[in-house]
């Protein structure tokens, strides 16, 4: 092969290569998301199941949303702790003692109780400010305690265990971005290294791709490639949403 097509080609392989290894990180990443878990989807309460899928893994760019979802399944677990010793719903969301966004939340939630708005409003309520998957999660056991009656801890701390275990995989999914990225970077790279490698032994080749226009037109062409390829990666490692 002549020197001079080295960068367009090696530049096309480029973006079949990164095509094929970033498809097969999605179906990874698909197929540890999606994995059920039985014990920490299944919802058990008095007088039924409920039967909760989350599909979709909140990615959450903001601050106050990142540190709600921290919090939630210590606040969690308080709830079904003061549940545990008797003590009513609305009693157990003035038991919760948090700090940060999430303290905020309960404080609303507590003058909004405190001001004679239904428990079930109140709740359903911190979902609709929120809308977070996974508040809403929370919030569709706290009333399924209000619907089924009893304490409902048990179905509390299966949601706890949910969140904890879908923070987990979000950790994972950040951690797998970062290693895609990385090899986007060293696969946007290898073109150009190819090039002053080939420059750099071959001076005909120098003067063929800076002087001709036939040579220009395959730099081009090339370079071209290789920044399609590099943002392609780039979108691709940025696109595993749930």
């Amino acid at each position: 092969m002549p020197t001079w097509l080295i960068l367009p080609v090696v530049a096309a392989l480029s973006i079949t290569a990164a095509m094929a290894a970033a498809t097969a990180s999605r179906a990874d990443v698909r197929e540890r998301l999606v994995a059920p878990n039985p014990a920490t989807t299944r919802l058990g309460g008095m007088g039924g199941h409920l039967l909760v899928r989350v599909r979709r893994l909140p990615f959450v760019r903001g601050g106050s949303d990142a540190r709600v979802v921290a919090d939630l399944p210590e606040a969690l677990d308080s709830i079904a702790r003061s549940l545990r010793t008797g003590r009513s719903l609305r009693q157990a969301v003035f038991d919760v003692d948090m700090s940060g966004p999430i303290a905020g939340d309960f404080d609303t939630m507590r003058r909004e109780l405190d001001a004679g708005r239904e428990l079930r409003l109140t709740i359903a309520g911190w979902a609709e400010r929120r809308r977070l998957s996974l508040v809403e999660l929370a919030v569709a056991a706290l009333l399924l305690t209000i619907d089924a009656g009893g304490t409902g801890a048990g179905a509390i701390d299966r949601v706890a265990a949910t969140v904890r275990d879908r923070r987990s995989i979000e950790r994972e999914v950040a951690a797998l971005s970062s290693q895609a990225r990385a090899s986007a970077v060293v696969i946007g790279l290898l073109p150009v290294a190819f090039l002053v490698l080939a420059i750099t032994a071959d001076p005909a080749t120098s003067s063929f791709l800076f002087t001709t226009p036939a040579g220009i037109l395959c730099l081009t062409a090339g370079l071209g490639l290789d920044v399609v390829a590099a943002v392609w990666m780039h979108r691709i490692a940025r696109s595993v949403k749930w």
